[in-house]
């Protein structure tokens, strides 16, 4: 095809035409541009179409990400309601005054109390778009809106559960380790059905509960820890129901571009 174009050329200038010449060096020059801006509409409509199956790829892992979280969450909230559960038991015996449970049956209830339930982070996949900037490639503003703000979110849960730790670590064991034996309450410790501790060790030491139910800095303490604990429960439902309305959303995205 080029030497076709030369030839043309060649003979146009040995004939002496030059207008003619020009008419067509500038409809040469006029199909070289229209052939680099095709070039370019289909490099462009090719990259457009890369993005849109990467945008795909990416909102179902983020789907994916999101259903992990949820199950997580449930797991909080149960292992929450547990401590819950555990405080009013324990509530009712600090105000009787009446041990109206056997030894084994306390050292359950006060067991629980060692559990501190934190969120793993289960969205991964929204970390690295945030950290390779592809969060751009997401086109409807409605699901990157909410992609943006999750993190906030989650910390502010996160921020309330570093608060609950710090009050069993710095209140609550010190409180338990003055009245009762950790030997006693590992062997009813139990986290996800896994055997943590050697059931066979014995404590020397005899508890104390009477005394344990009787100081008012444990009653205090199981308080405000009473108080993490509600308000991690309300924001942990709240991440579930815009976890869930992330899907929804995506799975609409996703129907649409079917």
């Amino acid at each position: 095809m080029i030497k076709f174009f030369r030839h043309i050329r060649q003979t146009l200038i040995m004939e002496n035409k030059t207008s003619k010449y020009f008419k067509y060096a500038i409809g040469e020059i006029v199909l070289v541009v229209i052939g680099i801006l095709i070039a370019l509409q289909i490099n462009n409509w090719n990259e457009r179409r890369l993005d849109r199956l990467e945008e795909k790829a990416i909102l179902k892992a983020i789907k994916s990400d999101f259903n992990n979280a949820i199950g997580e969450f449930t797991d909080l909230i149960q292992n929450r309601r547990d401590l819950q559960n555990a405080n009013k038991t324990i509530f009712s015996l600090i105000k009787t005054k009446e041990l109206d449970y056997k030894k084994s049956q306390l050292d359950s209830i006060l067991s629980i109390l060692l559990i501190g339930p934190t969120y793993n982070s289960q969205t991964k996949t929204l970390e690295v778009l945030f950290n390779s900037g592809k969060i751009n490639l997401i086109t409807d503003n409605r699901i990157k809106n909410k992609l943006v703000s999750w993190p906030t979110l989650v910390e502010d849960m996160k921020e309330g559960e570093l608060d609950d730790v710090q009050v069993l670590k710095d209140k609550i064991i010190p409180l338990l380790n003055t009245y009762v034996s950790f030997f006693d309450l590992n062997r009813k410790f139990n986290f996800k059905g896994y055997n943590m501790f050697d059931k066979s060790l014995q404590g020397a030491y005899p508890a104390n509960y009477k005394g344990l139910f009787k100081d008012r800095n444990f009653e205090n303490s199981l308080s405000l820890r009473a108080l993490y604990t509600n308000v991690a429960v309300l924001e942990t439902n709240e991440l579930i129901n815009e976890a869930e309305g992330i899907i929804n959303m995506i799975n609409q995205y996703l129907g649409k571009e079917q």
